[in-house]
Parts: C-alpha cells; sequence; structure tokens
C-alpha cells in the first residue's frame, strides 16, 4: 500500500508542475493528470514488469506441482473431480415422531 500512495504522490506532483507549466491555466486538471500517470509509468515500467514476471513465476512453481516421469516429460497431478448431485450420496436424516403424552 505504500508503494501506492507514493505513487499517486508522485503523480499528484508531477500534474501540478504540469499546470504551473501551463500557467496555471484552468480547465486541463484532467489532461494535465493523465499526462502526469504517463510519465510516472514510464518511470516505473521496468520495475513493474519486473515484479509482474516475479508475481507470475512464483505463481507457476507453486501450481505446478508435477512430477517428472521416466522419459523426462512432465505428469501434470489429477485434477479433482467435483460431487455433483447425481454422484454425490445424499444423506436423508429421518426426524423421531413426538410422542404422544396422556
Amino acid at each position: 500500500m505504500e508503494k501506492k500512495g507514493k505513487l499517486l504522490n508522485e503523480i499528484a506532483c508531477l500534474a501540478y508542475d504540469l499546470y504551473e507549466r501551463r500557467g496555471r491555466a484552468h480547465g486541463f486538471a484532467l489532461q494535465d493528470w493523465l499526462e502526469a500517470e504517463r510519465i510516472v509509468m514510464e518511470r516505473y515500467s521496468g520495475e513493474i514488469e519486473r515484479e509482474a514476471a516475479a508475481i507470475t513465476s512464483g505463481r507457476k512453481s507453486k501450481t505446478a506441482g508435477a512430477a517428472k516421469t521416466k522419459t523426462g516429460q512432465t505428469k501434470k497431478p489429477a485434477a479433482k473431480k467435483k460431487a455433483t448431485a447425481s454422484t454425490a450420496k445424499k444423506t436423508v436424516t429421518k426426524r423421531a415422531a413426538p410422542k404422544k403424552t396422556e
């Protein structure tokens, strides 16, 4: 969350700088903000790509869970089947009838 705040602050400062360079002309706030976003994202694009690659490779290694066969090919783990209404065992609970008291 700290990175997000840092990026937003940097974008805001740059957008204000663009506003001042424009001579403090009103009516260009969105344009200045979008331009500032573009500049900041370009600045950090390499870092963002590296983080995304690290996350993606981490997911692949965790989800792989595959064992190698004798031929060196990767064997995928068997998928678990979901129980459906037709294959699931249905449990019926019978309630005892209330006793009559006289």
